[in-house]
């Protein structure tokens, strides 16, 4: 049995001290995962509004206000600012594709249903 100042034995301690700290990374990853999950099915709701009231798909001014505010409460959390830049932008940039797509839909169903009242036959048109 290895003594407790042997290199084996502070190996052995290391070893499990970073399979602690892994399992807690590990926790933190799918708590992240869950709360985008959460995030992106609010964005939804803002696609199908959006959508709805024909508003645009992307509001820059927004997004820098909102980037703007959660620079600062990093930098107040201890946590480098621009960290956050690759990671809201690839959120804002999926986002905005959402709220594209989903406008896309709203504008072919639209059109689908103007084109089919424009070929259906009026009461009139019926009777002869």
């Amino acid at each position: 049995m290895p003594s407790p100042d042997s290199p084996s034995h502070a190996e052995g301690n290391a070893a499990a001290e970073l399979a602690e700290l892994r399992a807690s990374v590990d926790s933190i990853d799918s708590a992240l995962l869950h709360i985008l999950a959460v995030r992106f099915d609010i964005t939804r709701k803002v696609s199908e509004l959006k959508a709805q009231h024909s508003l645009p798909a992307s509001d820059p001014r927004r997004e820098a206000e909102h980037l703007n505010e959660l620079r600062a409460l990093a930098t107040a959390s201890g946590l480098e600012p621009s960290v956050l830049d690759p990671v809201f932008s690839l959120i804002y940039g999926r986002v905005v594709r959402s709220h594209q797509d989903v406008a896309s839909s709203h504008q072919f169903d639209a059109s689908l249903v103007a084109e089919s009242l424009d070929h259906r036959e009026t009461p009139s048109e019926t009777r002869n």
